[in-house]
């Protein structure tokens, strides 16, 4: 973990945590409005092989109305992201959410249900 970004391990299999991510973004009043598979992506366009990693696009829009209204260059801020990535040899994966995103990684722990293989503090 670093100041940009939260992250947590979840020992679930890759759509399930996506799943996992989305109810919890869900239940903090994010919706999903992209969703990039990088690994496709880097397959497609470099043919290089790699374990799965998807971003998704997060944006509550109470928020990011009340930010760009406030201050109209935020708009280069959105939308959140988050980003779903396979560890090692895929058997757990780990979520990395931008700290300006919701509440706080508490929060987006505690969403997650996931206290096991935390990173981070």
């Amino acid at each position: 973990m670093n100041t940009m970004t939260f992250d947590v391990d979840l020992p679930l299999g890759f759509d399930d945590t996506i799943q996992q991510v989305e109810a919890a973004l869900k239940a903090e009043q994010f919706g999903i409005i992209s969703r990039i598979d990088l690994h496709a992506t880097f397959k497609q366009k470099l043919n290089v092989d790699g374990l799965p990693h998807t971003i998704l696009g997060a944006c509550n829009p109470k928020l990011a109305h009340k930010a760009v209204s406030t201050m109209p260059a935020a708009a280069v801020m959105l939308p959140c992201n988050v980003t779903v990535q396979a560890i090692e040899n895929g058997a757990h994966h780990r979520a990395y959410c931008q700290s300006r995103c919701g509440h706080g990684p508490y929060r987006f722990r505690k969403r997650t249900d996931c206290t096991r293989g935390e990173r981070g503090s």
